[in-house]
């Protein structure tokens, strides 16, 4: 019993030595790129400043359980996706274990792309976050945050301003917790399509 406390000990230690920082745009120039070369249990930190174009909106996490976070916190890191209604564009989407942390997003448009989504068995967790300014075309129910298939966390965060009138977010055969967040100027601020989800909001205004 001892022996394998200790192997559990030193199975830890190894994982948390080998976690790495992953800086853009000091060492890689773009967020994809940083997605891409990471590993399970690694951090991409996102300097100050706005960040555009090609590799720093649609980032897909797929297959890898990462932490990506801005260095000072949402007032400081800005996403501006510059989506338009010939190019869809959203900030991230996963089917992976993943924290998103303090960015603010925007200008993401609607659609098939959303500011943030999830696929097939994603588990994920948006602290510290603020998304504002989504486009959509009248009519489109796109949201900022979909949710399908999933589970996620959703803490300290607003959501502000989808063009439309078009939802916060929507949940579909998922599983939401939402603390300490606002979601205001979206039609619906939840809207769940899926009779199999499940919704716990707590200390929010919606």
């Amino acid at each position: 019993m001892t022996k394998l406390i200790y192997l559990s000990a030193i199975l830890a230690v190894t994982a948390a030595a080998t976690a790495a920082d992953l800086n853009v745009p000091a060492h890689y120039t773009t967020i994809q790129e940083a997605i891409d070369i990471a590993v399970d249990g690694d951090t991409v930190i996102i300097a100050d400043g706005t960040h555009t174009g090609p590799g720093n909106y649609n980032c897909l996490i797929l297959g890898k359980n990462i932490t990506i976070k801005s260095q000072n916190g949402p007032a400081n890191c800005i996403i501006d996706c510059q989506g338009t209604s010939e190019d869809r564009r959203r900030a991230f989407g996963t089917t992976s274990e993943v924290t998103i942390d303090g960015f603010t997003i925007t200008n993401s448009f609607g659609g098939s792309s959303k500011a943030i989504s999830t696929g097939q068995g994603a588990n994920l967790s948006i602290k510290n976050c603020i998304l504002t300014s989504q486009q959509t075309y009248v009519y489109d129910d796109a949201p900022f945050i979909n949710i399908s298939n999933s589970s996620a966390t959703i803490e300290n965060c607003r959501i502000d301003g989808n063009s439309t009138g078009a939802n916060g977010i929507n949940v579909s055969y998922s599983t939401l917790t939402i603390n300490n967040s606002i979601i205001t100027k979206c039609d619906y601020g939840i809207y769940s399509g899926g009779s199999d989800s499940s919704l716990w909001a707590v200390s929010c205004h919606i």
